[in-house]
């Protein structure tokens, strides 16, 4: 069991659409209904043991190309230690590129393209 350690560093959107932060996954459950839930811990910067727990449906969950001790440095040094290439990819879970043609097929984006919230 990997009880008490990150398995994985990965994106959510926090606190809200389009500002993207870096978390850890720290397990998987089911809530009430039997939905799959994925526990996320948001640390906060200089203090890492502070920070939010969200329990988010898998879909919410960007992987990250950050290995655990590279996401840890980055929120560690509030950034000032960071990959050069740190970006949320921007790519559907079946591995294609997100590109304009496509947009629509991202559920968030096409409601608020067409007028939606």
């Amino acid at each position: 069991s990997r009880k008490g350690s990150f398995r994985q560093a990965v994106f959510v959107e926090f606190p809200q659409d389009g500002n993207y932060v870096l978390g850890f996954i720290t397990n998987e459950l089911k809530d009430l209904q039997g939905e799959e839930r994925i526990t996320v811990f948001i640390p906060t910067a200089f203090f890492p043991p502070q920070g939010f727990l969200l329990f988010l449906p898998r879909e919410r969950i960007i992987p990250s190309h950050l290995t655990i001790e590279e996401a840890i440095k980055t929120i560690m040094s509030v950034g000032i230690v960071s990959p050069q290439n740190l970006s949320v990819p921007l790519v559907f879970k079946d591995g294609r590129k997100v590109s304009v043609e496509n947009l629509k097929e991202i559920p968030y984006l096409h409601a608020k393209m067409e007028g939606g919230t």
